[in-house]
């Protein structure tokens, strides 16, 4: 899944700063944290561990990974794909809406159809995670009414769902 929003080269995640990362599952959650942590963490029992490094995402009962916002400034300096929407569009992408082509200020070239991209408000800070819906060559020749992306996760998220995270 984080493929999707910074490609093939993982690199610089699991090797940040000449410390090593990983990637851990505790109670269907997916952690990233440094890998001494994880290390000092194994010799406390499941039930007493609550979590350990940063959350990203979860699995479902069916085993579907979904992201949830606390990857962003994960996934953020990383993205392949990023798109920058109007202070107009901002607000309704943070109470949970997905993105028309007429909140779009600027689609960074060559972004297909499909693809992870990280959504930016007009004053270039990372605002949430979404899927490309349509392409960067043909968002230019849509109506404005045409959904351009569809919401992942946001940071209202903190808000509206801060039981769940």
């Amino acid at each position: 899944k984080l493929a999707q929003f910074i490609g093939d080269n993982v690199d610089p995640l699991l090797n940040r700063g000449g410390v090593a990362y990983i990637f851990g599952i505790h109670k269907d959650r997916v952690y990233y944290m440094r890998e001494d942590i994880f290390r000092s963490c194994k010799p406390f029992g499941e039930k007493v561990l609550l979590s350990a490094g940063t959350n990203i995402g979860k699995f479902t009962k069916k085993g579907r990974f979904f992201l949830n916002i606390f990857a962003l400034p994960i996934v953020a300096p990383l993205a392949k794909y990023k798109i920058w929407i109007k202070q107009s569009a901002e607000l309704g992408f943070l109470y949970g809406t997905d993105i028309l082509k007429e909140g779009v200020e600027n689609i960074q070239e060559g972004t297909p159809k499909g693809a992870g991209v990280v959504v930016y408000n007009a004053k270039n800070m990372p605002i949430g995670l979404g899927v490309a819906l349509q392409s960067s060559a043909s968002l230019h020749r849509c109506l404005p009414t045409i959904k351009a992306v569809a919401r992942i996760a946001d940071l209202g998220e903190y808000l509206r769902n801060e039981t769940a995270l």
